[in-house]
């Protein structure tokens, strides 16, 4: 006869348990804010962007599968319209109007859910108290919880970006093919979203170099590595929108219309000085302080993390000014949330935790 003898639970996962019930509560509360008036305007129709997006995902609904349209990939279009039919069931999604509040929904969704992601990657990477701080600020800073409440790409594109660099920092700790193929599906899923997604390889690169530093290989290793990755985000990218592949002639007339907008910019006042603005109010200015300093603090020390976070973060700034358009000030959010989350990522350890977890991973102590 055996006897089972049940350990009483211990403090560290007592510990656990209070702070994950603390990061429901927050994201709960972030869903709270991004739901809160989120039928705005309804059932007039005016947001800019949102008709694009709407209109497409119902078109695909109605069987109108290619977009004719390429000024964006196409795999939110897709999305959404999984979405809507989901809603459809039950008989939520009538008409148009109730089509743009369901898009919204789930952009608060991904939103709410962003904060759940920031509070894992902190905790992973430079303690529980980074990670409390980066979720929470993450919750209530004006730009995100704004964007929440629209139908566009900016706020699923920002969940997948730092998903994406919080795979390739724990890839760090991961063996063979399956680092390589996270990171590549993760490519592909953002530039899908949006083209200038496809920047999250510069933090992917930085955590392959890292890599090759703590396993002391050489730079074909990670040329080949990132070519591996790179090819799969390609797949990705061809297989989640399609139709980027299959009309040509369209996806040439997007991408046309988006380096005509770099090259001549027709609100030259609307470029990185408006950026600036846009963090300093629209993250908060005490929050865009403490992200500075954890940026300085990140290039002072040099962790894994902050080699990834700093390496994605100085990739935006230099990709130059934001496409520039008479409705562009409403949209100098899209950099500025990558700008945000990245930053809030490094600005914890600036205000509690000065020291990261550490742990070995392949011959390097890290975060």
């Amino acid at each position: 006869m055996t006897s089972t003898v049940q350990r009483a639970p211990t403090s560290s996962s007592g510990n656990r348990r209070r702070l994950w019930a603390a990061i429901v509560f927050v994201f709960l509360g972030a869903l709270a804010l991004r739901l809160w008036g989120i039928n705005f305007g309804l059932p007039a129709l005016y947001r800019p962007d949102e008709d694009v997006l709407v209109g497409r995902a119902m078109g695909i609904l109605r069987g109108v599968l290619d977009p004719h349209f390429a000024n964006w990939p196409h795999l939110y279009f897709n999305l959404s319209a999984a979405w809507l039919a989901l809603l459809r069931l039950p008989g939520l999604v009538s008409g148009q109007a109730s089509g743009y509040l369901g898009v919204r929904i789930l952009d608060a969704l991904l939103g709410s859910v962003t904060v759940v992601v920031a509070f894992v990657f902190g905790r992973r990477a430079y303690g529980a108290l980074a990670g409390f701080f980066a979720a929470v600020t993450t919750a209530v800073a004006f730009l995100h919880v704004r964007d929440s409440h629209f139908g566009t790409v900016d706020i699923p594109l920002t969940l997948a970006i730092i998903g994406g660099l919080y795979v390739a920092y724990r890839g760090l700790a991961m063996r063979g093919w399956r680092t390589l193929v996270l990171n590549g599906f993760l490519l592909g899923i953002a530039t899908s979203l949006k083209y200038n997604g496809g920047l999250l390889i510069s933090g992917i690169a930085a955590a392959e170099i890292v890599r090759a530093r703590a396993q002391e290989t050489g730079a074909l290793v990670v040329v080949r590595r990132l070519a591996i990755i790179g090819v799969i985000g390609v797949a990705t990218l061809i297989v989640t929108s399609p139709f980027l592949l299959l009309d040509p002639s369209n996806t040439g007339r997007g991408l046309g219309y988006i380096f005509y907008h770099l090259e001549e910019p027709t609100a030259p006042a609307i470029g990185w000085v408006e950026l600036s603005r846009a963090l300093w109010f629209g993250i908060d200015p005490a929050l865009v302080v403490a992200g500075i300093a954890g940026v300085l603090l990140a290039a002072w020390r040099r962790e894994p993390a902050d080699w990834i976070l700093l390496t994605f973060i100085g990739t935006y700034d230099h990709r130059g000014p934001p496409i520039a358009c008479p409705r562009c000030a409403l949209r100098l959010a899209d950099p500025a949330n990558r700008y945000q989350d990245a930053c809030l990522r490094l600005a914890g350890p600036a205000c509690g935790d000065r020291e990261p977890r550490r742990r070995p991973v392949h011959g390097w102590t890290c975060a």
